[in-house]
């Protein structure tokens, strides 16, 4: 009887399928399982377990709850990522100095796949009353992310929404279309983006934009409980993020940085 060889996925592929399947956990705010990951990626169930064991193995995933979620080894190799590009190291002493001075957590963010992916984050000394948010977050329910919105063309703006699936988080959280459109002219207006409670209640964040040659590239923000924002005033906090935001730019632009390598 004549035998048939199955042509087993080459190298290439395999490593290519393990990334996608690292890519949907990485956007994802909770753990996802072997079918739900099939799913989304179109890899074979089958295969799809045996590469999340293989993950598994090297650290690089770990099992939470009925799912898995990225594990310790990504988060290192991230760290250094984020380490050795130079984009990033221009910006830590800033924002070190902004947490320190507004005394809350402060976070540098670039857009990604219509999210927000936080590549740096300054935890505030209070640590007990730090409030922060995932590593990637939707654009309508975050500061930084308002302000990718705003300087959107208005076909990226109008593709945006026909994609989009939003979540009523809050009940602050904006999802009409309209509403964003009023924010987004004020955000331009005035250098500066509000999420008051929109992701989780209690939390509050203001964000400022970060240019790089005159081009949208990252945004940073100031994220903390909202009673402790209100108290110590927004106007003083937004001028210290807006005074950081523009030094910033100046000096990743100066030194002619490159963002790292996300897409």
């Amino acid at each position: 009887m004549a035998t048939h060889d199955v042509k087993e996925p080459s190298f290439i592929s395999i490593l290519g399928r393990a990334f996608s399947i690292m890519d949907q956990l990485l956007m994802s705010d909770k753990p996802l399982g072997v079918s739900e990951l099939s799913r989304k990626t179109n890899i074979p169930k089958a295969n799809t377990f045996r590469i999340l064991k293989t993950l598994e193995k090297l650290s690089a995933i770990t099992p939470e709850g009925d799912g898995y979620v990225l594990g310790s080894k990504m988060m290192e190799l991230g760290a250094g990522a984020k380490r050795d590009n130079q984009f990033v190291s221009l910006a830590i002493p800033f924002l070190q100095k902004l947490s320190k001075t507004c005394g809350e957590t402060v976070n540098l963010g670039v857009p990604f796949h219509n999210n927000v992916l936080f590549i740096h984050t300054v935890l505030a000394e209070q640590r007990s009353l730090v409030a922060s948010l995932p590593p990637i977050t939707p654009l309508y329910c975050c500061s930084i992310g308002k302000i990718f919105l705003a300087y959107l063309t208005n076909a990226e703006f109008q593709q945006y929404f026909s994609v989009t699936r939003f979540e009523k988080r809050t009940i602050h959280t904006k999802v009409e279309r309209e509403q964003f459109i009023q924010e987004c002219g004020t955000i331009l207006r005035e250098g500066i983006s509000h999420d008051h409670e929109e992701y989780d209640y209690g939390l509050s964040c203001i964000a400022a934009p970060i240019f790089l040659d005159k081009q949208l590239v990252a945004g940073i923000s100031l994220s903390g409980p909202t009673s402790r924002l209100q108290f110590k005033g927004y106007a003083f906090l937004e001028n210290e993020l807006k005074t950081t935001a523009k030094a910033i730019s100046d000096e990743v632009t100066h030194k002619k940085a490159v963002l790292p390598d996300i897409r």
